[in-house]
């Protein structure tokens, strides 16, 4: 691998294992690593198929993931930027290969404080979900739970519940009303609840994200947890 890494040697094999090891540091947390492995696959990608070919895209796109995670946030645009054109290229600026780069995205710039940019790229990926799966796939509901996250950090409370409550809808008829992504919502529910001022729907929808959470994780896992701080202000748990 050394003598292929020195000398850009460009085989599936070897981008394979690059990517792969690339995915396997990232998902531990070893950003770093990761970021090596995922710019020598991208190296690589670019000498065997050329610097814009579609082939690159997803390493483009892993590598924008890396430089996020580690609030590298204006180098995770610009890789999110190149592999969203080069999937418009190949398949058009509506396909559905190019939304979850859109979606990403939106995700950097909602961590950027860029709340209106976010929900720019956030309602373009919703749409073309939406046009591929219909509005109320399940596709579509991680996007929408992320219009109403960006909404609640701009203080937008009515439009945070419709979209709350929309995702919701989405998980519990696709998942089920106890599933670890239904209580999610319901969490984000509660907060906004309580930072309203709302205590009865916040303790309630608090207690029911509890549940899930204790049922499907355990009491010490830190969804459970969590929940539990939150229940401590109304008088614990029921």
């Amino acid at each position: 691998m050394e003598h292929c890494t020195r000398n850009h040697v460009a085989t599936n094999e070897m981008i394979s294992l690059r990517l792969s090891i690339g995915v396997y540091e990232s998902r531990h947390g070893s950003y770093t690593v990761a970021e090596m492995h995922f710019e020598e696959a991208l190296l690589l990608c670019e000498n065997a198929f050329g610097v814009d070919h579609i082939n690159t895209a997803n390493t483009i796109n892993n590598l924008g993931s890396t430089y996020d995670s580690q609030g590298k946030y204006d180098e995770a645009i610009v890789q999110y930027q190149r592999a969203l054109r080069i999937k418009e290229n190949a398949f058009g600026v509506d396909h559905i290969n190019t939304a979850d780069t859109i979606n990403n995205l939106g995700l950097t710039y909602h961590r950027q404080g860029k709340y209106n940019e976010a929900i720019v790229q956030y309602q373009r990926a919703l749409r073309i979900y939406e046009n591929a799966f219909g509005v109320d796939h399940i596709n579509t509901a991680d996007t929408i739970n992320n219009l109403g996250l960006t909404y609640d950090s701009q203080g937008k409370d009515d439009e945070a519940i419709a979209q709350y409550q929309r995702a919701l809808r989405i998980y519990e008829n696709a998942l089920g009303v106890d599933h670890i992504h239904t209580a999610d919502t319901i969490m984000n529910i509660a907060l906004l609840y309580k930072h309203q001022g709302n205590v009865k729907l916040a303790k309630e929808q608090s207690l029911r994200g509890y549940h899930i959470f204790k049922t499907n994780l355990g009491e010490f896992h830190p969804k459970t947890q969590k929940a539990i701080l939150i229940l401590r202000d109304y008088g614990g748990r029921e």
